[in-house]
């Protein structure tokens, strides 16, 4: 029988078969070796999975890593910082973001689907992380929440109707659009222009993000974990949008987000349009033609107003962001109103930037929070430059200075300690700190 010659055709069609036959051999081997894997570590759970469901009361599994250490580090950080309990989420999954250490699935997604960096899944009450992000899992946990909001349906029926124009029509991605933009090369056929009108339209329609646009719960999600993360920013740049100002009315009614949320927001406001009005006389005062003399300037230009604005913003700001702390003590805003309080008071001398005694007070009294935060390092970074300024002391023999160094080394060591007491326990032996608040 004789061979078949070997054609242009023929040699194409071998090496496809080669191709195809070690890409499926691959693919079969890396799936064994990673359910393995897998099932290894889910039979024999790790000592850090373990040691982390005991501080959280949350599941982990997944992908381990050299870096798992630090991941799970951020994990109980948002987790504590966001206040979740162990009822309103189950499980944490790690997946690798190296395509070689994925599953078989997780490699079938990659290679059909638009990559994704969380996905929660409302059946299993778990979040699939594609690497670590605290700004991902902020966001699958504000997804967590909308399931689990009691009243579900009315939420999302309020909430949608936020994102529509005067005639009624969404603003959503039709259910044919949202497939297409979760499909690769398929998604640039509704992939927008961006260019700057639209980016400030998506604000202006009430969206954080133009991801929110694709829909509710896109929206939700981002939404709160935007508020959340950064609620000074959205009180600056938002509060100003009735859309933006309804949808955090809605949130802190379905218990999205903290109830105190609303206040805060107001106050934040004020200190906005305190330092705005700061900058306008600076920007006026560096603009004059009279430059060298600053306080004719200042007489001629604004002293009056001065007086004016300064009691009915700088000391408003300070009225009402002490009734804030006074009635919610325990908020998760608490640390960062005691920042601004510091800056305000900072700022409260005419055109003055140095740190006071009364800022000193302010961020002291931040670090004896229960909740601590993710501004506790903040704090500590200011007060240091607070004691430089006002006590003259530098490096080993400024006390703040060391514990940020402390609250470095902790934090590099994956130390659960900083959810507690920071480094609290640092400054009482050195005498800073009268007690250590838990």
């Amino acid at each position: 029988m004789s061979k078949k010659p070997f054609t242009v055709k023929r040699i194409i069609g071998e090496t496809l078969k080669t191709l195809v036959l070690g890409v499926a051999l691959f693919h079969g081997v890396s799936f064994l070796y990673n359910s393995g894997r897998d099932l290894k570590d889910k039979i024999n759970p790790p000592t850090e999975y373990i040691s982390f469901e005991k501080t959280t009361g949350i599941k982990i599994g997944g992908y381990k890593d050299k870096y798992l250490n630090d991941n799970l580090f951020i994990f109980s950080s948002v987790l504590r910082e966001e206040q979740i309990k162990p009822q309103e989420l189950h499980k944490i999954i790690i997946d690798s973001p190296n395509y070689f250490n994925k599953t078989f699935f997780g490699q079938l997604s990659e290679t059909i689907f638009t990559g994704f960096s969380g996905y929660y899944s409302p059946i299993t009450n778990s979040i699939i992380m594609n690497g670590v992000s605290a700004s991902t899992l902020s966001h699958e946990l504000a997804h967590a929440r909308t399931y689990d909001v009691k009243n579900k349906r009315d939420l999302l029926k309020e909430w949608s109707k936020l994102a529509c124009d005067k005639n009624g029509k969404s603003y959503y991605m039709n259910s044919g659009q949202q497939i297409l933009s979760r499909i690769r090369l398929l998604e640039k056929l509704i992939e927008p222009k961006s260019n700057n009108s639209e980016k400030n339209n998506i604000t202006n329609l009430g969206f954080v993000s133009s991801y929110a646009a694709t829909n509710v719960y896109e929206d939700i999600a981002e939404f709160v974990s935007s508020v959340y993360n950064n609620m000074y920013d959205f009180s600056v740049k938002y509060n100003s949008n009735p859309i933006l100002e309804k949808k955090l009315n809605l949130a802190v009614k379905y218990n999205l987000l903290p109830k105190e949320s609303l206040e805060y927001s107001n106050v934040m406001s004020l200190f906005e349009q305190w330092n705005d009005w700061r900058e306008t006389i600076s920007n006026s005062i560096n603009n004059s033609k009279i430059q060298k003399d600053t306080k004719k300037v200042v007489s001629e230009f604004s002293f009056e107003n001065y007086l004016l604005s300064r009691d009915s913003l700088h000391n408003r700001f300070l009225v009402e962001s002490e009734k804030f702390l006074q009635y919610n003590p325990d908020s998760r805003f608490a640390n960062n109103v005691y920042n601004y309080r510091a800056l305000a008071y900072a700022q409260g001398s005419f055109m003055g930037t140095s740190w006071s005694k009364d800022s000193e007070i302010e961020l002291k009294r931040a670090l004896t929070l229960k909740n601590k935060g993710t501004e506790y390092e903040i704090t500590l970074s200011r007060l240091s430059e607070c004691y430089e300024q006002l006590h003259h002391t530098y490096g080993e023999n400024n006390s703040y200075t060391c514990a940020l160094k402390e609250y470095t080394q902790r934090r590099d060591n994956c130390d659960t300690l900083l959810f507690s007491v920071g480094v609290n326990d640092v400054l009482v032996k050195m005498g800073e700190l009268k007690s250590i608040s838990k």
